[in-house]
C-alpha cells in the first residue's frame, strides 16, 4: 500500500497525482491518520496515539472526535507528516 522509495506504493502515487492535478489557490490539504486495529481507533499523528472513539452523527455520517489534523500545503510535507 505504501511501498517504497524505489517501488512506491499506491498510497505515494494517489498523493503525488493529487497535488500534481490540484491548484492550491483553490484547494487546501488537510491530513488525518489513524489506524483501526482489534477494534481500537489510534490517531498516527498524535505523540500520545491516544485511543479515540468512532462517532455517528445525525445525518449519519461518521466521525472520530479528537483526530488530529494537518494542513500539508505541499507534496513534501505530506509525505514528511504520513512518513511514507
Amino acid at each position: 500500500m505504501i511501498g517504497t522509495k524505489e517501488r512506491p506504493g499506491l498510497m505515494s502515487l494517489l498523493t503525488q497525482s493529487l497535488y500534481q492535478k490540484i491548484n492550491l489557490d483553490e484547494y487546501q490539504v488537510q491530513l488525518s491518520y489513524l489506524e483501526i486495529y482489534n477494534e481500537v481507533i489510534r490517531d498516527l499523528l498524535s505523540p500520545s496515539g491516544g485511543v479515540l472513539d468512532l462517532m455517528e452523527d445525525d445525518k449519519g455520517n461518521i466521525r472520530v472526535p479528537g483526530l488530529s489534523t494537518v494542513r500539508a500545503p505541499n507534496l513534501a510535507r505530506f509525505l514528511t507528516v504520513s512518513k511514507i
